[in-house]
């Protein structure tokens, strides 16, 4: 688990600090872009890797398991 969550640390807030950007968060007013997957912990969404899930670009759901939204 420690070492999964380590990987997606990695890729995302130490990501944005390399490239000399603010650390992403969800805040009130913020660019909302991210993918919400059903699990308990960020390792058993890695690990079962979930046919559902929703994908959220400027703050809209853009799509749902797969399919566009309109």
């Amino acid at each position: 688990d420690d070492e999964i969550e380590m990987a997606l640390t990695a890729c995302t807030t130490a990501a944005s600090q390399a490239l000399g950007r603010e650390a992403a968060g969800l805040a009130e007013g913020a660019p909302a872009d991210f993918v919400l997957v059903p699990g308990a912990t960020p390792a058993e969404a890695v690990v079962n890797r979930p046919r559902e899930r929703i994908v959220i670009k400027a703050g809209r759901i853009v799509a749902r398991d797969g399919m566009v939204t309109g």
